[in-house]
């Protein structure tokens, strides 16, 4: 019979020591063995673009004369793979960028954009330009362009209205507002003194005026608050005056033109129609006409008295127009008999019509009436 030894408890100790190795050891060979697949798979997965390695340059540029002129930046690439501009954005009309969809900014090399810059007419336009490329995120690139025109003499108008239209009623006061702007000295007075108009309903004045920066250091824009009030004498749209600026100096540029005055005006009582016109046969008299009568101002509460002087015209009375109408009041005449003509010339009458409308007190409807065989 065969006696196994017996082990001593340090033994014992070593022995569960190394079989716990051993198992770990085999356990790691296993997770390696089926995690080598996973991580081949990983491998194989693109890489999220990098944020692109590309800068600009010029950061600043100064565009100067007149017409278009032509500006080249340059784009380079720090990095080690290409990189394609995907969208060059300018933020005013004045500057145009070649199309840059096809851009691509070679590894380790360099790309020029090319735009064209108009300056203004007269003065200093700042602007800028946005450079978008793949892998930049929402941070573009951009530069900073200072187009520069023609200083400009000094006085001179920068605006000037043609045209100031009053609006209103018939037979009111009524007035309207609007600016000038000039460019003038930083130190010097105001240039524009006043304002004179021409026709007696209308007079024009400077209420104030305000400063802001000008196109260079010893200037300022000037900005005139006008106001421009007038009698409102007759219906729809007329001239009523030309208003003339007076200058404490004479500018070096052309001398202002005048602002032509423009009345749009309707009358606070209105009449349709406001004028009656009818051809007429000896059957077809006596022949009954309406006018209706409605208010801006008065609404509901307008009220009419008429009259006539014509003894070929008969006014009938007042009715009151149905309910929901924009009339306020309606007036119904009877043309009673033919009037007397001298050949083929029409006869005239007026029809007076007395209202409560301060602004209105009357209102005359002209009445025409031809002869027909």
């Amino acid at each position: 019979m065969k006696l196994v030894p017996s082990l001593s408890a340090r033994q014992v100790t070593s022995l569960g020591i190394a079989i716990l190795a051993l198992a770990l050891a085999v356990g790691g060979l296993t997770m390696l063995a089926s995690g080598s697949l996973s991580t081949a798979r990983r491998a194989e997965l693109p890489m999220p673009p990098s944020s692109a390695p590309i800068e600009i340059a010029p950061l600043e540029a100064t565009v100067g004369g007149s017409g278009a002129q032509k500006i080249l930046f340059t784009l380079r690439n720090r990095g080690q793979t290409p990189v394609r501009v995907t969208q060059v954005v300018p933020h005013c009309g004045c500057t145009v960028v070649e199309p840059a969809d096809s851009l691509t900014v070679p590894a380790g090399g360099e790309s020029k954009l090319r735009v064209l810059a108009t300056p203004p007419e007269v003065g200093t336009r700042r602007t800028s330009i946005d450079v978008h490329n793949e892998g930049q995120g929402d941070s573009p690139l951009s530069v900073i362009l200072f187009l520069k025109g023609p200083e400009p003499s000094v006085p001179t108008l920068a605006f000037e209205p043609r045209e100031v239209i009053v609006r209103g009623f018939v037979h009111s006061a009524a007035h309207t507002d609007f600016h000038l702007t000039a460019v003038e000295n930083k130190a010097g007075s105001p240039w524009i003194d006043g304002l004179e108009s021409d026709a007696a309903e209308v007079s024009a004045a400077i209420l104030s005026f305000e400063d802001t920066r000008g196109p260079t250091d010893d200037t300022v824009r000037r900005k005139y608050q006008c106001r421009v009030s007038a009698q409102l004498g007759s219906r729809g749209r007329t001239r009523l005056a030309a208003v003339k600026l007076r200058c404490m100096a004479p500018a070096s540029g052309a001398s202002p033109q005048p602002i032509r005055v423009m009345s749009d005006c309707i009358a606070s009582v209105e009449a349709i129609p406001d004028t009656i016109f009818a051809s007429v046969a000896e059957e077809d008299v006596p022949r009954d006409f309406a006018i209706r009568f409605r208010s801006v101002s008065l609404g509901d509460s307008l009220t009419i008295e008429p009259q006539t002087s014509a003894r070929w015209l008969e006014i009938e009375g007042r009715a009151a127009p149905p309910a929901g109408s924009p009339f306020a009041a309606e007036l119904r005449i009877r043309l009673i008999k033919l009037p007397e003509s001298q050949g083929d010339s029409p006869s005239r009458a007026t029809v007076v019509v007395k209202t409560n409308a301060p602004d209105c007190p009357i209102v005359e409807i002209p009445f025409v009436v031809r002869r027909r065989d």
